[in-house]
């Protein structure tokens, strides 16, 4: 095989030999490490100051990876979306789709055709 500067490719192997000795070593009992919440007493707070933080799609998806359910684009979803989060969402979008059609070069401050079409969607 050659790289694209044409000098040839070498793949090493590397192969560990299987342990054959019979010596058992004995295991110790170890504590497991405190839990964050055992430590920091503030931590559950902490984390949930960090997800209300968080824009409202983030949220929204880290509750329906919680439960394990998938979020394909024909589901439904709306049993994970809490009160107040649709006008965030909607905000979300809006913000994002302006981004959409600024990186498609279409000029929605001039062309009255578009001016809304980032809220519309």
């Amino acid at each position: 095989m050659a790289t694209a500067f044409g000098a040839p490719t070498h793949h090493a192997r590397i192969y560990v030999p299987a342990t054959t000795s019979s010596k058992q070593y004995p295991m110790t009992a170890t504590k497991s490490p405190p839990s964050s919440t055992a430590a920091d007493p503030n931590a559950r707070a902490n984390a949930q100051r960090d997800i209300d933080a968080m824009p409202a799609s983030e949220r929204v998806r880290h509750r329906i990876k919680a439960s394990g359910k998938r979020f394909h684009a024909n589901d439904n979803i709306s049993e994970f979306i809490r009160e107040g989060e649709i006008p965030e969402l909607q905000a979300e979008i809006e913000a994002k789709m302006r981004e959409v059609l600024r990186s498609l070069v279409i000029d929605t401050e001039s062309d009255h055709n578009t001016q809304d079409t980032a809220k519309r969607v």
